[in-house]
This record gives structure tokens, C-alpha cells and sequence, in this order.
């Protein structure tokens, strides 16, 4: 689609045509980049894809990730959207290889910063084998927070539901558990923590409940704009 439609952002337009998605997808760039990761031992990382598989294997922390070339610039459109948005709503998603690199591309932190809206976490329902194994809910904000200090949250949006013992245990065999918030950690933040059950599972993997996690959203949303009125 991208010789096709000449450009990546013209193929994302197209493509989101053709699966009448619903909103708009942007790019954050249309640069070609490359993601790099830096273990806790200073071994460097290339690429995405190799990034969970080579820090399984040494069994080294993710110390940082980075983007070459470092000064990529943002999608114009991208950083509108942000200024402009009701909510800027971060996660879930693989923590160091599909969040943070985001706000690495130059402009994109500091439009989220600067931007009136909420800002709100979603955490994942389970620690990820290759990234984030051990970590806590102030785990996942903190390595957010390292890569990118301006950053502030007004809420972190946290499965409290119970897990299913059969899928609990598919995760055990990678060492992966749900993720646990560590509430005095949090409190120190700042952060106002919602916890709710937003537990499904597909096909014996555990996922959000799309339509818990939206009501959850859409509430936070008319509550914050309820409040601002007043």
C-alpha cells in the first residue's frame, strides 16, 4: 500500500478506508527509524523484534531504549491531534518497544505535556516476558518517566479483576503474573488509580474488555469536563 499510495500516511488513510476503521489512525512519523535497547549489562539491542528475544536470553533489565536517528521529527498532524484532544490516552501496549518509543520522536512528549487534556495510563493486565517481568504499576510509570521526565498522569487505569486460574497458570510458563499496583507508590505520585474488572479472555490469553475499558474512559472524560465547568 505504500508504493501504491506513494507515501505511508496516504497508505494508513487508505487502509483505514478499506477496514472502515473508525476514527483516525496518524502516524507519529513517516521518518525510517530504528528502535535500539540498552541492557542493564550495556548490551545494545537493534530492532523491535529482537528486543524481547535477545533480553530473554541474557536475562539483563532494559535500562533504556533510544531511536536512531534521535532527532526523527513528528507528523505535523500527529501533534495537532495531541494539542487538540479531550484525552491523551497512553497504553496498553508492549511498555519499551510499542509505548515509550512514541515519545521519543522529537515534539511528540512535549505536545503531550503541554496539552489541556487528561492524561491517562492504562496498564497491562500482565507482566511481558522480554520487557517486563517484576514490574509493578509504578514500574510500567516510572520507565515512562525516565524516558520522558515532563510527562504527568492524572490517572492510571488498573485491572482489579480476579484472573482465571487456568490462564494464570498458561502465564507462569513465561514467568509473566498479573500486574500488581503497589498503592503507596502511586499515592506519592499524584495519580489517581481506577481499578475495576476489566478481565477477558481470548482463547485462553487475557485481555481487556474493550467495552469495560471505553465506559471506564468515557466516565473519567465527563466527570473531568463536569468538574472543569464548575
Amino acid at each position: 500500500m505504500n508504493d501504491i499510495c506513494g507515501s505511508f500516511d496516504n497508505a494508513i488513510r487508505e487502509i483505514s478506508n478499506v477496514l472502515a476503521v473508525t476514527g483516525r489512525v496518524v502516524p507519529v512519523t513517516l521518518e525510517d527509524i530504528t528502535l535500539f535497547a540498552e541492557l542493564d549489562d550495556g548490551t545494545i539491542i537493534k530492532g523491535e523484534s529482537q528486543i524481547p528475544i535477545r533480553q530473554i536470553s541474557s536475562n539483563k533489565k532494559i535500562k533504556r531504549v533510544y531511536l536512531e536517528p534521535a532527532e526523527c521529527e513528528a507528523m505535523p498532524e500527529a501533534l495537532k491531534a495531541i494539542k487538540e484532544a479531550d484525552a491523551v490516552i497512553i497504553g496498553p501496549g508492549s511498555l519499551y518497544t510499542s509505548i515509550i518509543p512514541n515519545f521519543m520522536v522529537k515534539g511528540v512528549a512535549k505536545a503531550a505535556h503541554e496539552a489541556a487534556a487528561m492524561k491517562i495510563y492504562i496498564c497491562n493486565m500482565m507482566t511481558q516476558q522480554g520487557e517486563t517481568l517484576g514490574y509493578d504499576l509504578s514500574d510500567h510509570i516510572n520507565a515512562i518517566n525516565e524516558h520522558e521526565h515532563s510527562l504527568r498522569y492524572c490517572y492510571a487505569i488498573v485491572n482489579s479483576g480476579r484472573i482465571p486460574e487456568d490462564s494464570a497458570l498458561r502465564y507462569m510458563d513465561e514467568y509473566a503474573k498479573p500486574v500488581e499496583i503497589d498503592w503507596d507508590n502511586i499515592a506519592a505520585k499524584g495519580i489517581k488509580v481506577v481499578g475495576d474488572d476489566f478481565v477477558r479472555i481470548d482463547k485462553g490469553y487475557v485481555r481487556h474488555d474493550y467495552n469495560a475499558l471505553s465506559r471506564c474512559i468515557f466516565k473519567l472524560i465527563n466527570q473531568e469536563q463536569k468538574d472543569s465547568i464548575f
